[in-house]
């Protein structure tokens, strides 16, 4: 921690449906530019854009993504969303992290991909999420960062970062397929999925 500001805290969502190196890479690089002193990783109970899935039972999300964060300390797993069960709105949260996290003493960002930038105008209450929270687009290296169209888009704040070439459905046909899935996920993570006979 630098400085007498307030302490910057991060706030990264999704399935994990399983978490993977496209995942932790990405955010890892934004919370370096941002001066982030943690990132709360949260697994979604039941993602609100999501027309199919999750594959994998909370529960089993949230060990993954534990897993998949573990020895990096700038990584917490958060269980509040599946806790809380229900479709897993981001305003809900960041109003939990806000009481836990109170301004001025912390600053809290909000991290998400460029996909789902792209969709932030069907999200609930985007408005009390930016009373919340600085919103950072996390884009390809290289490409424009041209995935926000609308009056939300000045209000972001863009962060160039690596992407790798790996998704979740990937991974989970690969295990499908009986095919090796290390090192695109931790061996903690590919452990879990065999121990619990998970995507076949």
């Amino acid at each position: 921690m630098a400085g007498s500001g307030p302490r910057l805290i991060g706030l990264f969502g999704g399935s994990f449906d399983p978490p993977h190196m496209g995942h932790r890479l990405p955010v890892r690089v934004a919370a370096e530019e941002l001066g982030l002193e943690k990132v709360i990783v949260m697994p979604a109970a039941a993602p609100p854009h999501k027309s199919a899935g999750p594959w994998a039972p909370p529960e089993a999300r949230l060990r993954m993504t534990a897993a998949a964060f573990a020895d990096d300390p700038l990584f917490e797993t958060a269980s509040d969303e599946i806790e809380r069960g229900g479709i897993s709105y981001t305003v809900l949260s960041l109003e939990r992290l806000a009481l836990q996290y109170p301004s001025p003493d912390f600053e809290r960002f909000l991290l998400i991909g460029a996909d789902l930038a792209g969709q932030f105008d069907t999200w609930r209450d985007p408005e009390r999420i930016f009373e919340l929270a600085r919103v950072v687009v996390m884009v390809r290296r290289g490409s424009r960062d041209n995935v926000v169209v609308g009056p939300y888009r000045e209000r972001m704040r863009f962060v160039a970062t690596p992407q790798i070439d790996v998704s979740s459905s990937g991974i989970r046909s690969r295990v499908n397929a009986g095919l090796p899935i290390v090192p695109w996920v931790a061996s903690a993570v590919a452990d879990i999925i065999e121990r619990e006979g998970l995507y076949r």
